[in-house]
């Protein structure tokens, strides 16, 4: 960390929204109450605002709402198809070494170390070496053992 600050390099953390947060932007989002339904599906991202915005937007424009007076709700616990879509595009957009950062962040977990973070996006972005197949096994060189032959029975 020592070493990414001296690069001149700033820190920031971010905090999940509470659920009470998470809840209140998904009701600026849609313009209503989040029922229970949609509650758990809001509850389901962890506080992470881009992924609650972009969850109401799929919902809202995949028609997967149900507005009853002064609240919306979720017509299935699904999460809808567009979703995945709609997150994929918004990262697609970036440079590919903040999209290596983004994947090395999503697989180490909430709190990253920066030093890992930096080590693993590397690893993410480095360019295979060229592929070379795997020469094939020499030609067995051993005969096959010779075929036997039966021997006629004697007899007694």
């Amino acid at each position: 960390m020592a070493e990414a600050r001296a690069l001149g390099a700033h820190t920031a953390q971010l905090d999940p929204l509470t659920p009470e947060e998470s809840l209140a932007l998904v009701a600026d989002e849609l313009g209503a109450q989040p029922g229970p339904t949609l509650s758990e599906l809001v509850d389901g991202a962890a506080g992470n605002p881009f992924f609650i915005v972009e969850l109401a937007r799929s919902l809202r424009a995949g028609d997967d709402l149900v507005h009853d007076g002064g609240t919306v709700e979720a017509r299935s616990r699904q999460l809808p198809a567009s979703l995945r879509d709609r997150v994929a595009r918004a990262v697609n957009v970036l440079h590919e070494s903040t999209q290596a950062a983004l994947r090395a962040a999503a697989i180490l977990g909430t709190r990253i170390d920066l030093t890992a973070l930096a080590s693993f996006s590397a690893a993410c972005t480095a360019k295979p070496p060229p592929f070379s197949p795997t020469p094939s096994p020499p030609p067995r060189t051993s005969k096959p053992p010779a075929p036997r032959t039966a021997l006629p029975s004697s007899t007694v």
